[in-house]
């Protein structure tokens, strides 16, 4: 039983560690030095579509990728390479704080009727961290 929970413990630590890994080489490909333009705020974030947000489940959201915001554009490239990326001017697009769901905050980006559902956080071992999220909603000044 003891040896089930170590073992256990082993695979979440390793898949911390392979998550963070992606974050980071995903961040590198937007947040690069030799970028003229500098992005206001680049983080890794998850995207569920409406109808992934709110049907129940496991799955929660449809991909995650390096999210960044320049001025009013919002850009999201996926990890995933069957994902399309998402350009958003935000000055002709409706937002929202969409409601809690597994204890994450939700940013509601409404363009035309098509509805994107934004968030992000940090697994540590023992807890999630959210202040990126909240970082974006103050750059976003919401």
């Amino acid at each position: 039983m003891i040896q089930g929970a170590i073992l256990g413990l082993i695979i979440a630590i390793v898949m911390i560690f392979i998550k963070k890994s992606q974050e980071k080489k995903a961040l590198a490909k937007i947040s690069n030095e030799n970028v003229i333009d500098q992005p206001d705020f680049v983080a890794f974030f998850h995207l569920a579509s409406e109808a992934t947000f709110n049907k129940k489940g496991l799955k929660f959201f449809d991909s995650n990728g390096a999210l960044s915001l320049n001025g009013k554009n919002l850009n999201y490239q996926p990890q995933q390479k069957n994902q399309p990326s998402i350009s958003i001017d935000l000055s002709s697009a409706k937002l929202s704080l969409a409601p809690e769901k597994r204890k994450m905050k939700w940013l509601e980006i409404d363009v035309d009727g098509q509805k994107y559902y934004f968030t992000t956080f940090s697994q540590g071992a023992f807890s999630m961290d959210k202040s990126k999220m909240d970082e974006f909603l103050r750059v976003l000044e919401f």
